[in-house]
């Protein structure tokens, strides 16, 4: 019979496989042959991406279980015109989706932290944290542009 533990491990594995899946996919909107974003908008995507896993770590330190009430919609607050109106349409509405995509896969991550069905230590729960944050680093470092050149500041 698996216990409280390993059944934490299993599911906080497979789900956060999951996000990794999905936060792929927004990578793949770095391609600027198809999209277009802003600045502005690569920017609001991190900042939420961060916010949701601050929001997530506050459900596994709180002292008892809390009733899993993480936000699943994403929309743009910035409006920052683009170059491309067509190609930075079609990013805002992949975008958009996708990240709703990786919200839903947050609230299900929050559900690992109810303490009457889950085990869990502290340790894990960092590794778990630090996996997010990271991915998170990964893909939107994709759209940062390459240096060109070196200067001295």
């Amino acid at each position: 019979m698996e216990t409280r533990n390993e059944k934490f491990r299993r599911l906080a594995q497979k789900r956060m496989s999951t996000l990794y899946q999905d936060m792929n996919k927004i990578a793949n909107l770095a391609n600027n042959t198809r999209y277009e974003a802003t600045a502005a908008d690569i920017e609001e995507l991190a900042t939420k991406y961060h916010t949701q896993g601050l929001n997530i770590r506050a459900y596994f330190d709180a002292p008892m279980t809390l009733w899993n009430e993480l936000p699943t919609d994403f929309t743009f607050d910035n409006t920052v015109p683009p170059v491309n109106a067509q190609k930075h349409i079609l990013f805002r509405e992949l975008a958009t989706k996708r990240m709703e995509n990786v919200f839903l896969d947050a609230r299900l991550i929050v559900n690992l932290s109810n303490k009457s069905n889950y085990t869990f230590s502290p340790q894990e729960v960092d590794l778990l944290m630090d996996g997010y944050e990271n991915k998170g680093i990964e893909v939107f470092n994709r759209f940062m542009p390459l240096k060109t050149e070196f200067r001295f500041n």
